[in-house]
């Protein structure tokens, strides 16, 4: 009892044979494609972050969010809420298509007129 199915000596077979080899190979090198390049643009990401120090900033952030709490009380949210008029940072997404794959983009914006 062999594990492989019995398969007819035939032209035909071996035909639809190299037709499943041919169209795994193809899928295979699609798929080492998509993933060179998600792997490019993950390296692109890390980069970009590690130039920004974002580690830093948000150290610096956590700590401002603590000292604020501490000194604002229980109800920091309600008293920000009142405060704020207009947003000064506004944030836009988008989507890129990497390979067939959609990544979402974020932008930032800043304006500069509100406190």
């Amino acid at each position: 009892m062999s594990s492989e199915a019995q398969v007819a000596p035939s032209r035909m077979t071996l035909q639809v044979a190299k037709q499943k080899k041919k169209g795994a190979a193809q899928g295979y090198q699609l798929l080492k494609k998509k993933s060179d390049a998600l792997s490019a643009r993950f390296r692109g990401m890390l980069k970009e972050i590690t130039k920004l120090s974002i580690g830093d900033t948000i150290n610096e952030a956590h700590f401002s969010l603590a000292k604020a709490s501490w000194a604002g009380g229980s109800d920091l949210r309600g008293q920000l809420l009142q405060r704020i008029k207009r947003p000064a940072v506004f944030v836009t997404a988008a989507y890129d298509n990497v390979a067939g794959v959609r990544l979402p983009v974020f932008q930032v914006t800043t304006d500069p007129t509100v406190d």
